[in-house]
């Protein structure tokens, strides 16, 4: 006969609350970790497809201007027989950024409209885009196009590539430069620019990002009462992550190693500089720099932020033309392009 009671039998303890809880984590803690190596590798193949991406140009309504680093889109306007005008586009612009000035500038003068290697209709070629190189292929572009002398107007990206091009002075007739950083600590970038560059997140952020994210970061560059247009939303949208990042950070080396202001005082290049007074980009020490470059001309417009010939076209292209007349090509026989000419006397 048994001593012990049945109800005296002793029954397996029951789990402590704390051995319970580490039974549920570490399953949890087994997908999470799952789960961010499934991201890690969705990461690392789409920046390695992303950094990979190429593309070619297209003529559009233009021409493309084939050059050894890479086609170059270019759109003309005005009279053949007139002084020439090019026009160089900022960071994640098109030439569809100077459409407002050309009506006024194409009246007396005959104008070029340029993308950059890797923006608009140019091509999108996996490297070339050093500030050297692109000061190159403009000036390649002017030969190629047969100008005598064009008057380089350049916005911000645009006028680092037209003070490294105008290095060679007897191409040029002379430079306007519109919200150009002389230098790179100048420069106010906003966070979103910088997150858009970082290894893996910029790449994800490129492929993901929605237009009306494009279109807040955008707004930085006008002023509040100016909105985005869709043009610029388009603009940067056809842009390959791999020319947006060497775009950014070649304009940011070649400043940060080369002042502007230095080498346009070296180079005795006296350009007109315009800046918006709401400029929220370009420190106000960057528009002092630009006002001790001797011979310059300094202009402040109303009304406007760091895209001021977009926002106050008016006065951008009177400025621009104004800065034309005083710098005629010399020798060139009243005609901006010969070759044009040439041609426009045989028909």
């Amino acid at each position: 006969m048994s001593l012990v009671e049945p109800s005296a039998t002793k029954s397996p303890p029951e789990p402590k609350p704390k051995e319970r809880k580490r039974l549920h984590v570490r399953p949890r803690l087994g997908w999470v970790l799952v789960a961010a190596a499934a991201f890690a590798s969705v990461v690392v193949v789409n920046a390695f497809v992303v950094d990979n991406e190429t593309s070619p140009g297209s003529a559009g309504s233009g021409q493309l201007i084939h050059l050894p680093g890479g086609a170059l889109h270019v759109d003309r306007s005005g009279p053949v027989m007139a002084p020439a005008i090019v026009l160089l586009p900022g960071l994640a612009e098109s030439s569809a950024f100077w459409s407002r000035v050309v009506p006024v500038l194409s009246r007396h003068y005959d104008v070029y409209r340029v993308d950059l290697l890797g923006q608009g209709l140019s091509d999108k070629p996996g490297s070339g885009y050093g500030i050297t190189e692109q000061a190159r292929a403009i000036t390649a572009l002017i030969g190629k196009l047969g100008l005598c002398r064009p008057l380089l107007v350049g916005h911000s990206l645009g006028g680092v590539i037209a003070v490294a091009a105008a290095q060679a002075p007897t191409l040029m007739s002379g430079v306007v430069l519109l919200d150009v950083p002389p230098r790179a600590d100048t420069m106010n970038l906003p966070i979103a620019a910088h997150l858009a560059t970082w290894p893996g997140l910029g790449e994800l952020l490129h492929q993901i990002e929605p237009d009306w994210l494009i279109r807040q970061q955008l707004a930085s560059a006008l002023a509040p009462e100016h909105p985005v247009p869709d043009s610029f939303v388009r603009d940067f949208n056809v842009m390959t992550y791999e020319s947006f990042k060497h775009l950014e950070d070649e304009a940011v080396a070649f400043t940060g190693t080369r002042p502007l202001d230095q080498l346009a005082a070296r180079e005795g290049i006296s350009p007109m500089v315009i800046f918006g007074r709401e400029d929220r980009l370009v420190s106000v020490r960057g528009w002092s720099l630009w006002r001790h470059v001797a011979g310059s001309e300094f202009r402040i417009i109303n009304g406007a932020g760091h895209d001021t010939a977009w926002e106050q076209p008016s006065e951008v292209s009177q400025l621009i033309a104004g800065f034309a007349s005083q710098h005629d090509p010399h020798g060139c026989h009243g005609t901006g392009n010969p070759l044009l000419a040439r041609r426009h006397r045989r028909q």
